[in-house]
């Protein structure tokens, strides 16, 4: 093989994964809502569909960067502050470094948004202290 492939290959297929995902949990990749509501359901590695559709879609698009309000404010406050309604904290300091972002994002988001935020969520019965779970 080539060795090109190996560095398209995957970027190829995040960008198939993450289109459709996004589109369908947004619900804009089919005008069937049946579609839509299934096909996240097919490869859940971005996030759960059922948190995704409540957090983010409800909570995030009706409350667009309001502090103590937008869910996708606080996906990890311990680690990143995104914005001024978090508190800051020393562990902030840092974070515009590159490695810091990479490490948050690769490897933090992942886990918190695939497996902490769900259980946090069951537990706490919101989404991120923002959106009531239903």
């Amino acid at each position: 093989g080539n060795w090109i492939f190996i560095v398209l290959t995957p970027v190829l297929a995040w960008l198939t994964i993450a289109n459709y995902w996004h589109d369908a949990t947004h619900f804009a990749l089919s005008s069937d809502w049946k579609v839509n509501a299934f096909m996240p359901y097919l490869l859940p590695l971005l996030s759960s569909p059922s948190v995704w559709y409540h957090q983010h879609t409800i909570g995030h698009h009706a409350y667009t960067n309001i502090g103590h309000k937008d869910p996708d404010l606080a996906h990890a406050p311990q680690l990143m502050r995104e914005h001024k309604s978090i508190r800051w904290r020393s562990t902030h300091s840092n974070q515009a470094h590159f490695l810091r972002i990479l490490l948050v994002w690769s490897i933090a988001s992942g886990i918190g948004l695939n497996i902490l935020s769900d259980m946090r969520s069951v537990v706490k019965l919101t989404y991120n202290n923002a959106v009531p779970c239903m």
